[in-house]
């Protein structure tokens, strides 16, 4: 499969992207994300998933802040 065949068959998600500014490296911290709304659900301090999540992943708690606030915005297509 070439570059253009791949941005092809993904034209209209790829589309949407761009408009509300998401770039595909933010992929690499689905997990993250993941384990923030994992750990929100259950219950734990925000403060502690921080630190948590922060030594888990070896990021920054900013960064760790940051990923969630990005993460959890609405889309508008």
């Amino acid at each position: 499969m070439t570059r253009y065949e791949l941005i092809k068959s993904a034209e209209s998600i790829l589309r949407i992207c761009d408009t509300a500014g998401i770039v595909p490296s933010e992929a690499r911290y689905l997990a993250v994300y993941e384990d923030w709304q994992r750990l929100t659900k259950e219950g734990h301090k925000k403060v502690w998933i921080l630190a948590y999540l922060a030594q888990q992943y070896n990021i920054s708690e900013a960064t760790v802040k940051r990923i969630a606030r990005k993460m959890a915005k609405r889309v508008k297509a």
